[in-house]
């Protein structure tokens, strides 16, 4: 009668029950990047560790753009799918606005161009609009995979929709001749944000007694232009869009004033934004 080493019988027996653990193990490791949840079983459909891998890393960064935040304006939504310039698939745009308890499904849908999906609408509420998207790499209809899945969606994307309050360039010179002490009163408002020369003279004889303006708008009594026979003064400043100065002078003697204006430089030429006639008193 044979002996049976039991130790050699159980050390086998170890090592294909390990073997068995690890190759089922193997099949069902998951790699997961938030809404990217792919397993190595697909692989085999033409995804390649490196692309998981890549896809981990932040390859594929799917983001929301907004092409303004104004009430009662088009806003056009721009879904990059993260996945370069593709021309394929399927992506869809779900929306959530202020008043709305559920998400509004495919308010977009379709074949990504230059790997981005776009929808316009034209928010009438204030307050946030939400965005979320996905992409099957399986376009409507069938045809030819392209890219990589987003599984479920990605994060929410918010647009802040507000009242823009929306101004054009307004240039107003205002002159006070009732007394002996004259005031002058000039107030303009941009348009657009930028720096600014606001200047203008009074008449031949003129005294000023007061002078100030806000916004931070300072006198440049030194700049050539400034000065002379008609006591002209200049006034530099930045604003923000649809911010106003108004400069205040206060004088005695002449008879009036002569023209003013607000300038400004773009791209290296000089722009007139306001410009107002000579008053006589």
């Amino acid at each position: 009668m044979k002996n049976v080493n039991l130790f050699s019988l159980r050390a086998m027996g170890m090592v294909l029950l390990s073997t068995f653990l690890l190759f089922s193990c193997s099949q069902m490791e998951s790699f997961t990047d938030g809404d990217l949840n792919l397993s190595k079983e697909e692989v085999n459909e033409g995804i390649t560790l490196d692309a998981l891998e890549n896809g981990l890393n932040g390859i594929f960064s799917r983001s929301f753009e907004f092409s303004t935040e104004c009430l009662n304006e088009e806003v056009i939504v721009t879904f990059d799918i993260g996945q370069g310039s593709i021309n394929c698939g399927n992506a869809r745009i779900d929306m959530k606005g202020p008043s709305d308890i559920d998400w509004v499904a495919k308010v977009a849908e379709g074949q990504p161009v230059d790997g981005v999906l776009t929808y316009t609408f034209t928010p009438t509420e204030i307050g946030d609009y939400q965005f979320r998207g996905t992409f099957n790499r399986e376009p409507l209809g069938g045809g030819n995979f392209c890219g990589e899945n987003i599984n479920g969606f990605t994060n929410t994307f918010t647009l802040n929709v507000i009242e823009c309050l929306g101004c054009e360039d307004n240039f107003i010179a205002e002159l006070d001749c009732t007394s002996e002490e004259k005031t002058l009163t000039v107030i303009f408002t941009a348009e657009n944000s930028g720096d600014y020369v606001i200047q203008g003279g009074l008449t031949a004889s003129t005294e000023i007694i007061f002078s100030e303006a806000t916004a931070d708008f300072t006198l440049n009594p030194n700049h050539p232009s400034a000065g002379g026979p008609s006591n002209v003064t200049r006034w530099e400043g930045s604003l923000e869009e649809c911010e106003t100065v108004t400069i205040t002078l206060k004088y005695i003697g002449g008879a009036g004033i002569g023209s003013w204006s607000a300038k400004s430089t773009v791209a290296g030429e000089e722009v007139t934004n306001g410009i107002s006639e000579a008053i006589d008193c």
